[in-house]
C-alpha cells in the first residue's frame, strides 16, 4: 500500500490473490490462506475498513468472527490477519477486497 503498510497473502492456493475486472483483488476459503496487513517497524495500525464483494456466501473472518463489508475495526497493534470464511455450507466462499483503507499512527503517539 505504501512504505509503511503491507498486505501479504499467505503462499500457495492457485486462486489466491489474483485480480478479478481489474478493480477486485479475489481470494477463496479453499485456499485456505491468510492476508495479513502489516506496519513498518515504530508504527501500529489504528484502524481497518476493507469494503469487498462476496461470491458463494463468502465472508471475511478476523479473530474468528465474521466481518461485514465496510465495517471499520479498531486494531491498535503491529499487524492484522484475515482469512475467507462462508455463511453456509457451500464449500469454496470468496471474496474480492474493492478498498482496503487503514489508518495509522507512530508507536507512542
Amino acid at each position: 500500500m505504501n512504505d509503511i503498510i503491507t498486505i501479504k497473502v499467505g503462499d500457495g492456493g492457485s486462486n489466491n490473490g489474483k485480480f478479478v475486472n481489474g478493480n477486485e483483488w479475489k481470494f477463496y476459503r479453499s485456499d485456505n490462506k491468510t492476508i495479513t496487513v502489516s506496519a513498518a517497524e515504530g508504527y501500529e495500525i489504528v484502524s481497518i475498513k476493507i469494503t469487498y464483494a462476496n461470491s458463494n456466501n463468502g465472508v471475511l473472518v478476523y479473530n474468528g468472527s465474521h466481518i461485514a463489508s465496510g465495517t471499520e475495526l479498531t486494531i491498535n497493534s503491529g499487524s492484522a490477519e484475515f482469512s475467507v470464511g462462508n455463511t453456509d455450507s457451500k464449500a469454496n466462499g470468496q471474496i474480492g477486497f474493492t478498498n482496503v483503507e487503514v489508518v495509522y499512527a507512530k508507536v507512542g503517539e
